[in-house]
């Protein structure tokens, strides 16, 4: 009989199904470790370009023209 399956190739679908299930659960524990990693670099890369613009600012007056500082 064509259209039957039998016990071994259910077992042996079944158990596909289950190694592809621990590998999906195990990629997105890993994307979202990665993504916190990423998430944290992007936060400390945005606190040292305030930090630098903060300090380049209070560097530059205020009134000073930019044609000035170009001068220099």
């Amino acid at each position: 009989m064509r259209g039957q399956l039998s016990a071994e190739m259910i077992i042996l679908v079944a158990v596909i199904l289950a190694v592809v299930a621990i590998v999906a659960l195990s990629m997105t524990s890993t994307a979202n470790k990665g993504s916190a990693a990423i998430g944290n670099q992007s936060d400390q890369i945005l606190n040292h370009t305030s930090d630098i613009v903060s300090n380049f600012s209070a560097q530059v007056p205020a009134t000073q023209p930019v044609a000035e500082l170009a001068a220099k």
